[in-house]
């Protein structure tokens, strides 16, 4: 795997990290109701498919996901309007990767993703709703 692909996945580790921790914020901050559910679901599955992911790109690498030096993680309470920023930039990192390994044999990697970037899209249009 080239070292650009690497650095992107390792960007997008992070990223994830810190998206997970704003989004479980969020829902702690969002009234019971229709987005209280629909972030709860969101949170789920994408966490499910990171999973996925970590562990599909362990077994590429055939080694852990390491990272040699500290990893600084912003953790704010968001508005409606700040989560919908951090998943537009977190859809951008995922878009960079899966431009990155296309057409190579991380096909399973690309796979992983595309559910990601669905869950996103899909929760960025229920945000929309009142």
């Amino acid at each position: 795997m080239k070292s650009d692909t690497i650095s992107a996945i390792d960007n997008f580790i992070i990223a994830f990290l810190q998206y997970k921790n704003i989004l479980k914020l969020f829902h702690f901050n969002t009234p019971i109701g229709f987005h209280h559910l629909k972030v709860d679901d969101l949170e789920g599955k994408i966490s499910d498919s990171f999973d996925l992911f970590c562990e599909a790109y362990q077994g590429l690498l055939r080694d852990r996901i390491n990272f040699n030096k500290p990893v600084n993680i912003e953790i704010i309470t968001p508005s409606k309007d700040i989560m919908i920023l951090y998943t537009e930039d977190l859809k951008k990192i995922l878009k960079e990767i899966s431009r990155l390994i296309k057409g190579t044999i991380y096909i399973e990697l690309d796979n992983i993703i595309d559910v990601i970037h669905n869950e996103l899209s899909r929760f960025l249009y229920l945000l929309t709703f009142n």
